[in-house]
């Protein structure tokens, strides 16, 4: 049967510093105590600029059944005065201290502030799972580990808990628990820069600098979140902080064409790229090329596949051409002579005309690259009733539906 749901307010205390900075430690604990359908309050006494006793009020007049505290060693003295307001208030509430200081002395700081019932020290995730669900079992901290508590008979310091070796399986920090523009970039940042996030992508450090306490909490073993994992929170963020939508060269369908090209991605690859910023809720735009090296009828026909296949919002197709500047252009261009550089631009695919193609990049004459061109328009674009409809949903003006409709009819004649 699981564990009754329970409130449980998070706090830093105020410390008078110059940049607020978001705390990351609070943000990751909340998120895995609302999945775990406990209700979640994050009070930053800095950034909401309330002293010790005025959040102990506002706290008590919560009730609250836990309250938890994090603090540096610079901020421990508030962090315990903060503990004695709130529990004089009310009295009921667990009250818990967290954070590099109560990891690095967890017996001291329960012996130095009376205030506090338990302290949890190394990474907190699980522990303060385990702590609601013994709460709320009516149950003392008996053999949790990442604990420190009061019995009658004294302090007990439980064993070290064991560190998350997954870090994917930590959802994201809960953001939209702290008012995110309060926290502005330091003086160091270029002045345009204002407000800002961190993302955290591993814990622990192999390194034993002597002046570094990180150990204490992360230990020396290092553990990284993966590539995806971080990509997906970036996206995340990406998506809170307003991004509507993100633009991929996906170039084409066929794995052959991509190294020929020396992409260095895969076809596999753009499509969980497509797939994450996706269910990010982020709208994505796909442009690919016809006519690359090593482009045949059957990488064209990869192509309208896999475009139909992804959900994309926008579609840009066009001619691969051998621009100056471009590996390229040295190996179809460096040779030609009397280039006209008015016609880069000449070759207008959805205008249906017949120019040539500048610098092609491949053995098929102008003629094959429009039909297999206007081909790959109509089955993965026109024909992609799906991809239409997306399309509607955000086309900026009636202007533009027009302006697309002409397109399309072009294509259509072509």
């Amino acid at each position: 049967m699981p564990a009754p749901r329970m409130n449980i307010v998070l706090a830093l205390p105020r410390w008078f510093t110059q940049r607020p900075i978001q705390p990351m430690g609070l943000l990751y604990l909340a998120s895995v105590l609302r999945k775990a359908g406990h209700q979640v309050r994050i009070i930053d006494g800095e950034v909401e600029r309330v002293n010790q006793e005025a959040m102990a009020t506002i706290v008590a007049a919560e009730r609250p059944d836990v309250f938890g505290i994090t603090s540096t060693t610079a901020q421990a003295t508030r962090a315990f005065a903060l503990a004695k307001a709130l529990k004089g208030r009310s009295p009921e509430t667990f009250v818990v201290l967290g954070g590099p200081h109560a990891s690095s002395l967890p017996q001291r700081s329960l012996q130095e502030c009376d205030a506090l019932d338990a302290v949890v020290f190394g990474e907190g995730e699980q522990t303060i799972l385990d702590i609601m669900d013994r709460l709320a079992a009516r149950e003392s901290l008996e053999g949790v580990p990442g604990t420190a508590y009061r019995e009658p008979g004294g302090i007990v310091v439980n064993v070290a808990r064991e560190l998350i070796d997954d870090l994917d399986t930590i959802p994201f920090p809960a953001w939209d628990l702290i008012p995110m523009q309060e926290y502005v970039a330091s003086t160091w940042f270029p002045n345009k820069v204002k407000q800002y996030t961190n993302i955290f992508t591993s814990r622990g450090c192999p390194y034993g600098c002597t002046f570094c306490g990180a150990k204490t909490t992360w230990t020396r073993k290092f553990r990284a979140r993966s590539p995806e994992n971080v990509i997906a929170e970036m996206l995340a963020i990406m998506k809170q902080a307003g991004c509507y939508l993100i633009s991929y060269g996906l170039e084409s369908g066929s794995q052959d064409v991509l190294d020929k090209l020396d992409k260095g991605t895969t076809v596999e690859q753009g499509i969980k790229a497509v797939e994450m910023t996706k269910a990010a809720g982020i709208k994505v735009f796909g442009s690919f090329m016809i006519g690359s090296p090593g482009e045949t009828t059957e990488t064209v026909e990869a192509t309208i596949k896999l475009i139909r296949r992804m959900k994309l919002d926008e579609v840009g197709l066009g001619v691969t051409t051998a621009y100056p500047g471009t590996d390229l252009f040295d190996t179809f261009g460096s040779d030609v002579k009397d280039l006209d550089w008015d016609k880069a631009l000449a070759f207008n695919p959805s205008a249906a005309d017949h120019s040539d193609v500048f610098l092609k990049c491949t053995d098929m004459d102008d003629a094959q690259i429009r039909r297999l061109f206007h081909k790959a328009m109509r089955e993965s674009v026109l024909y992609n009733p799906k991809l239409l409809i997306r399309r509607l949903s955000h086309l900026a003006s009636v202007r533009h539906l027009g302006q697309s409709a002409k397109a399309a009819i072009r294509i259509f004649n072509g």
